[in-house]
């Protein structure tokens, strides 16, 4: 083999090698994102708002007990998974207030 095709052979494995980097990687980064689904879950018996809840319905003027229980039928009427209960009721009460009220 001459040195000619000898360079144009090592520059075909050269981007082989970038190709399949590139590959990897994207591998790598769906990879992250399955686990990241994988890890949503249906609400459970055990989930109970957090004394942040708590404090965040009183500031709000809301009644945590009669919101946790629609939050809780909702979610299980609707078969709803979330990564983070305590985000999703944050953001439920944060959206009630929304309803027609002005917050200051």
């Amino acid at each position: 083999m001459d040195a000619e095709a000898f360079e144009v052979l090592k520059k075909i494995e050269q981007h082989l090698a970038v190709i399949a980097e590139a590959a990897a990687a994207r591998i790598k980064r769906s990879n992250g994102r399955d686990q990241t689904k994988a890890k949503s879950r249906s609400i459970t018996p055990e989930d109970k708002p957090t004394r942040e809840h708590m404090e965040l319905a009183e500031r709000l003027g809301i009644n945590m007990g009669s919101e946790w229980s629609k939050f809780k039928n909702y979610c299980l009427a609707h078969d709803t998974k979330y990564a983070s209960f305590e985000a999703a009721f944050r953001k439920w009460l944060l959206n009630n207030t929304n309803k027609g009220r002005v917050l200051l």
